[in-house]
C-alpha cells in the first residue's frame, strides 16, 4: 500500500511529483486528500466507493449560495435538495415524497407507521388530493367539511365503538337533527329521544320505560294511540279498551261522557238530578251594556253563543263578544270586537247563520241617516270575531224606528229574516240575508207599533212567526212570513187575543205544533200571560190564558222562552219580584193549555234584557242578560232538563279534550285510570255534572278496582 504523503513529498525542485493534467489531479486508490493539522478532513475512493470523511472536532458543514443538491452520477436525478431560506425536500426516483415549509411539511404518497404517530400540539390535519378532510387536536377529531366522512363501510366496518361520557352524556346526535339523539342515562340504559325530550329506554333488566322511567305496572298492555300521539301503558281490559273519539264542549280528563246523536261526545250533565238545574252561572265584568236592549245567539255545533250590546265604557259603541260554552256550564268569554264604531240609540237583534261562512248578522239604526243596517261578523276559530261586511238600508224603506227590531235563521231557505218599522212608510218590513246581500224584501201594515217585538221559526209549516207588542200594552200582533230564494211575502197581522203584548217573547214546540207566546202585562205584573198559536198558510189561529203568578217585572226584557228538544218542554227564564234574581221554570203544552211548573234559581244577578236559547247537541239552555253587580255587567246562567229517557253514557275520558278535538275515551270493559279518590270494590254512579257518586243515582258506571283504577261495566248507548 503507498504510503499517504504530505503536498511536499510530491512536490521536488517545484515539481509535483504525481500526475497533474488540465484535468484535473489525479490520485490512485486510497490515495487521499487530507486537510487539517492532524489529517481532519479526508477525501479519498477505496477502490469500491468514495468517501468524505471528517474525523477531527467540530462539524462538516456544506455550504452553497442557493441550493445543496444531491444527484446521480449522470446528475440528471435529484435525491436531495436544500435551498437557502427554501424547502428542504427528500426524492424518490426523482419526486419529491417529504418537502418542509413555514408551517411544516408536506408529504407526498403514503406513510407506513410502525410504531406511534404522536402530535404534541395544534391540529393535525389529513388531505386527500390535496384537499384538507380531517382535523385532529388534543379532544376532538372532525371532518374539515360537514358530512364530507363515513366511519367505515359495507365491506370494512369498524368492529366496535367506545365511548366514555358521564351519565346523560349524549351518545349519537344527527347534526341536522340535533334534539334527535341516542342517551345513556344510567348503567345498563339506554335512551332514545326526539323532540328534545326523552320517549323510550330500555333498562338494566329489559324492562322498557316511557317517557322516561315510566315502566307501567305488572301486566298492563302498550297501546297505541296512533300517528299523532306517543303509545302509552294500560290496563288489559276483559274484551274493552279505549279509542278516539270528538268532545262537543271541552271534557275534563275522569268525567262520564254520553254520545250525542252527530257522533261526538259530550260530558254526562244532570242526567240524574232535579228538572232543571243550573249547572253553572257567572259575570263578564269587562262587558258593560248600555240601558238599550241588547241580544245574542247561538251556534249549536261549536256550542259558543255571541252577545252584541251597546258598550256603555266606550262611547256606546255597537260591539259584540263571542263565549265558549263549556261541558261544566261555564262560559269562557273572548275579547269584545267593535262592528260599529260610533255611538248608537238603538235595540240590537242578532241570529246566527247556520249554513253560512260562521256568519252573524247584526240590526241597528244608523246614526245620523237613522236608516236600518245589517252588519255581517264572522266567528272562524276559538272565541275570535271579524268584521265582514256591511248592508245599508235593507230593501231600502227609509228610516227605521230605534226599537221593535226581530229576527230568526229560516233553515228552508237558509236566510236570515229581520223585521223593524219604516218611520218613513209607518209600515213594517221584512228583509231576508244570505251571503251579505239582501235576497228579498217586503213590507205590510201594522198600526200601532211598539217597541217590542220576537220572532220565532214555525218547523212544521216552515214559517216564520212574527210577534210585536201593540200599542205599547195591549195585545200581541202575529204575521206569518214566508221566504223563498229571492222573495219574501206576508200575510195578514191578527190578534193574538194575549194580553201579553208587554214585550211578547216567542218560541216553536215541534211536539204540540204551537207557536208559543209568553208576555208580561204591566198594570198586573205578578202575572204571565200566554198565547198558542196554530199556522195554517198564511195566517195563524190563537188560544191564550193565565199562565200562574210567577212574579215577573213588567218591561224591560226581563223574560223569555225557548223550547228544550231533549226534554220535551218549555224553558222560561225572568226576573223574579222580590229578590229581583233570575229563576226558571219548565212548560208543558197538554191541549189547548200551558202549566209550568216549580220555579228554580238560575243566577243570583237582577237581570234585564234577557234572552234564552237551547242547545240540542249538548243539550243545555244557555241565558244572557245584563246585571246589576256591577250595574249591566254581561251575566249568563246554563241550565239542563232532565230528558224523559236515560242518557247515551258509555265511558269515561281518558284525557282532558277541548271541544272539537279528538281524545281518548275508555269505554265498557275497559279500565278508566284518569279517575281519583275512589274506594276499592264500590260501586260508582254518574251524578249530575259527569262526576262519580257511590250513591245510586239509576245510571251505573262500574266498579272501583283502587283508588285511581274503574272497571267500566254498563252503560246505555
Amino acid at each position: 500500500m503507498t504510503k499517504a504523503r504530505d503536498l511536499g513529498d510530491f512536490i521536488s525542485d517545484g515539481t509535483i511529483a504525481e500526475t497533474v493534467t488540465a484535468d484535473g489531479l489525479n490520485l490512485g486508490d486510497n490515495e487521499k486528500i487530507q486537510l487539517g493539522a492532524s489529517q481532519d478532513l479526508q477525501l479519498y475512493h477505496n477502490g469500491s466507493a468514495s468517501y468524505i470523511t471528517d474525523q477531527g472536532s467540530g462539524n462538516l458543514v456544506l455550504g452553497a449560495a442557493d441550493s445543496i443538491i444531491f444527484q446521480n452520477a449522470a446528475h440528471n436525478e435529484n435525491m436531495l435538495v436544500a435551498s437557502q431560506n427554501g424547502a428542504v425536500s427528500l426524492y424518490h426516483d426523482n419526486a419529491v415524497k417529504f418537502a418542509t415549509s413555514s408551517t411544516g411539511a408536506t408529504v407526498t404518497g403514503t406513510i407506513a407507521v410502525s410504531g406511534d404517530f404522536n402530535a404534541t400540539s395544534g391540529t393535525f390535519t389529513v388531505q386527500s388530493n390535496g384537499t384538507d378532510i380531517l382535523n385532529v387536536t388534543s379532544t376532538l377529531m372532525s371532518p374539515q367539511t360537514d358530512g364530507a366522512i363515513s366511519l367505515g363501510s359495507a365491506s370494512n366496518a369498524f368492529n366496535d365503538l367506545h365511548l366514555d361520557g358521564s351519565v346523560y352524556a349524549e351518545l349519537i346526535r344527527n347534526n341536522d337533527d340535533t334534539d334527535t339523539y341516542i342517551q345513556w342515562p344510567g348503567s345498563n340504559t339506554l335512551a332514545f329521544n326526539t323532540g328534545g325530550s326523552e320517549r323510550m329506554r330500555i333498562g338494566s333488566s329489559g324492562q322498557i320505560g316511557l317517557s322516561g322511567a315510566n315502566y307501567g305496572t305488572s301486566g298492563q298492555v302498550l297501546t297505541s294511540s296512533g300517528s299523532g300521539g306517543a303509545p302509552a301503558w294500560a290496563d288489559a281490559g276483559g274484551g274493552g279498551g279505549s279509542f278516539d273519539m270528538t268532545a262537543t264542549g271541552s271534557i275534563t280528563a275522569g268525567k262520564v261522557v254520553a254520545l250525542n246523536s252527530n257522533g261526538t261526545v259530550s260530558t254526562v250533565v244532570n242526567q240524574a238530578g232535579d228538572p232543571a238545574t243550573p249547572l253553572s252561572s257567572g259575570v263578564n265584568a269587562a262587558v258593560k251594556e248600555l240601558n238599550l236592549f241588547p241580544s245574542h245567539a247561538v251556534d249549536d255545533a261549536r256550542q259558543r253563543v255571541v252577545r252584541v250590546y251597546l258598550d256603555n265604557d266606550n262611547s256606546n259603541y255597537g260591539t259584540a263578544v263571542c263565549g265558549q260554552i263549556n261541558s261544566d256550564g261555564s262560559i269562557s268569554w273572548g275579547t269584545p270586537l267593535v262592528f260599529y264604531g260610533g255611538s248608537l240609540d238603538c235595540n240590537l237583534v242578532v241570529t246566527y247563520h247556520v249554513d253560512s261562512n260562521l256568519d252573524y248578522y247584526v240590526f241597528y239604526k244608523r246614526p245620523g241617516s237613522n236608516e236600518p243596517r245589517i252588519g255581517r261578523i264572522r266567528n272562524t276559530s276559538g272565541t275570535t270575531l271579524n268584521n265582514i261586511s256591511t248592508i245599508g238600508n235593507p230593501g231600502n224603506y227609509g228610516v227605521c224606528s230605534a226599537e221593535g227590531f226581530s229576527s230568526v235563521y229560516d233553515p228552508d231557505s237558509q236566510r236570515v229574516v229581520f223585521a223593524w218599522y219604516s218611520t218613513q212608510d209607518a209600515k213594517g218590513c221584512v228583509a231576508a240575508v244570505d251571503g251579505g246581500s239582501v235576497t228579498g224584501s217586503a213590507q205590510f201594515t201594522s198600526n200601532d207599533w211598539a217597541q217590542y217585538a220576537d220572532m220565532t221559526y214555525d218547523t212544521t209549516n216552515n214559517k216564520c212567526v212574527h210577534l210585536r207588542q201593540y200599542n205599547n200594552v195591549s195585545d200581541a200582533r202575529a204575521l206569518v212570513i214566508t221566504v223563498g230564494a229571492s222573495s219574501v211575502s206576508v200575510g195578514s197581522e191578527v190578534n193574538t187575543g194575549a194580553q201579553g203584548g208587554s214585550m211578547p217573547r216567542c218560541t216553536f214546540d215541534p211536539d204540540s205544533g204551537k207557536v208559543i207566546l209568553v208576555g208580561g202585562y204591566p198594570s198586573q205584573a205578578t202575572k204571565t200571560y200566554y198565547g198558542m198559536g196554530t199556522v195554517s198558510g198564511t195566517s195563524s189561529s190563537w188560544t191564550n190564558g193565565v199562565v200562574n203568578s210567577t212574579g215577573m217585572t213588567d218591561g224591560q226584557g226581563e223574560y223569555d222562552i225557548t223550547y228544550d228538544t231533549g226534554a220535551d218542554k218549555l224553558v222560561m227564564s225572568y226576573r223574579k219580584d222580590g229578590t229581583n234574581a233570575t229563576y226558571m221554570r219548565l212548560g208543558t203544552v197538554s191541549g189547548s193549555s200551558l202549566t209550568f211548573g216549580s220555579e228554580v234559581q238560575i243566577q243570583t244577578q237582577q237581570p234585564s234584557f234577557m234572552r234564552i236559547d237551547y242547545l240540542p247537541t249538548s243539550g243545555v239552555s244557555v241565558m244572557t242578560c245584563s246585571g246589576n253587580s256591577p250595574t249591566r255587567v254581561l251575566a249568563s246562567a246554563v241550565v239542563t232538563v232532565v230528558a224523559s229517557t236515560n242518557p247515551n253514557w258509555f265511558g269515561i275520558a281518558d284525557e282532558s279534550i277541548s271541544s272539537g278535538s279528538a281524545g281518548k275515551i275508555t269505554h265498557i270493559g275497559g279500565i278508566n285510570e284518569s279517575v281519583s279518590g275512589l274506594t276499592a270494590g264500590t260501586t260508582y254512579y254518574a251524578d249530575k255534572v259527569g262526576g262519580l257518586s257511590a250513591t245510586d243515582t239509576g245510571y251505573k258506571v262500574g266498579k272501583a278496582l283502587s283508588a285511581t283504577k274503574l272497571l267500566i261495566t254498563e252503560g246505555n248507548a
